[in-house]
């Protein structure tokens, strides 16, 4: 099922010897904004990992910012077991031209973990929450928790 990854909050604040005054103020209005527009709702940021990459190494401060930022924003990952991960890295390979045929077998390995997982998370999100799902393997029924929060907004995965 998906579990919560801790992240400790990293104050905005550390940005004030790096930037400009001006352009630090300019990003403390901007995180004032969002801070407004986002009361009352959780940001869930969901993917496959908390280990290696590009989304984990982006996810960690991110997520770490969003926090010291006032903002309720936390990080889930789904679980499966290993058979999933290795239908999700023939899905990932198959994207970039490589071969590795995805048989029913796969398929219903996928569509099940998905699934489990998919119910247990919006049981936890309400509406008005934002879900940003981070990778490829998140996508499919994941993205039915979307729903819940109109409008959902999707992006294409690069």
């Amino acid at each position: 099922m998906p579990r919560d990854i801790d992240i400790s909050a990293f104050s905005p604040e550390r940005f004030r010897s790096v930037l400009s005054p001006d352009r630090f103020a300019d990003f403390e209005r901007g995180v004032g904004e969002a801070r407004e527009l986002l009361v009352g709702r959780v940001v869930w940021n969901v993917n496959s990992t908390a280990l290696g990459g590009g989304v984990v190494e982006l996810l960690r401060p991110l997520v770490a910012y969003a926090r010291g930022a006032g903002v309720d924003a936390r990080w889930v990952v789904i679980d499966g077991p290993p058979e999933f991960f290795d239908v999700t890295k023939r899905i990932h390979n198959r994207l970039h031209g490589a071969g590795g045929a995805l048989d029913d077998r796969a398929r219903a390995v996928y569509e099940r973990v998905i699934a489990d997982n998919a119910a247990v998370f919006a049981a936890r999100v309400r509406p008005g929450d934002v879900v940003i799902l981070h990778d490829r393997a998140t996508p499919h029924r994941m993205a039915e928790v979307g729903s819940l929060s109109p409008p959902c907004r999707r992006r294409r995965m690069a």
